[in-house]
């Protein structure tokens, strides 16, 4: 659909698409975003979104200065499954201050891949209510922060559900957040980070956040994984250090599986 430049104009009749529960988006390379603001109060049935090959995408939730809601707040918007991708252009997956009308608390899979212009890919208001993602996935991305830092006071994320987490071929990638926060991460089971050459130092307690003069990829605020049982950490040629000695006692305690491929530097 290399022509099609709007999947719906301004004249649909309010309840349109309300019983939508699947949205897959191909080949359309005029598309500048995929869903404004106006519409989400319709789309009350979303649950799976797969966008894929279109070349001029610039933004998935678009915000909309004029009546951005159409006069009704979305408290909880129901997607489940969020896939991107191949989409060259993509500068942010939600939009200016949509994130702040609108939860996306149902999120439970989403998976990102080869989209270079994504520098990161959750606002921290977005990141705080995700608290029924079980998988992530990101693989060449131009992601420099997981997690897109905002002013205001020390964020903690708890993904207290989420399972897997998979890292692969990010270059940019330096951490999670940039500057203090905390982390949880209770039921996560595998790990894999691959390829995500500027990451010096895997994990570091909080408390230890003011000694250290590099960023860790994940800095943890009491025991570190403590369902962690696969890690595996490959192809990082600028790691220095997998875990600092401040670790709590019960980190990484149910660890059953540790693979370190290409790693160039001394490990501690």
């Amino acid at each position: 659909m290399d022509n099609i430049e709007v999947l719906w104009d301004d004249q649909l009749v309010m309840g349109s698409f309300h019983k939508l529960k699947s949205l897959e988006v191909r080949r359309c390379n005029k598309l500048l975003n995929i869903v404004p603001s106006r519409i989400l109060g319709w789309l009350k049935s979303l649950e799976s979104l797969h966008v894929r090959s279109c070349g001029s995408l610039e933004v998935v939730f678009k915000l909309q200065p004029l009546n951005p809601l159409d006069g009704h707040p979305v408290a909880h918007f129901p997607l489940k499954k969020l896939e991107l991708y191949e989409l060259p252009e993509l500068k942010c997956v939600w939009d200016k201050e949509l994130y702040h009308q609108v939860k996306f608390q149902s999120l439970c899979y989403v998976t990102v891949w080869k989209c270079k212009s994504l520098a990161s890919l959750f606002p921290a208001s977005v990141a705080k209510d995700l608290i029924q993602l079980e998988e992530l996935g990101i693989d060449e991305c131009g992601i420099v922060e997981l997690i897109a830092k905002e002013e205001g006071l020390v964020p903690r994320f708890d993904f207290s559900r989420l399972t897997s987490l998979k890292l692969n071929d990010l270059i940019e990638l330096k951490c999670i957040y940039t500057g203090t926060h905390a982390l949880r991460w209770p039921a996560l089971k595998t790990l894999e980070v691959r390829g995500c050459n500027k990451v010096e130092i895997l994990a570091s307690q909080l408390e230890n956040e003011t000694s250290l003069h590099k960023q860790p990829l994940f800095l943890i605020e009491k025991v570190a994984f403590p369902s962690l049982e696969t890690l595996v950490i490959s192809v990082m040629d600028n790691i220095e250090v997998l875990w600092d000695d401040q670790l709590f006692v019960g980190s990484f305690h149910k660890l059953k599986s540790l693979e370190e491929h290409m790693l160039y530097v001394g490990l501690h």
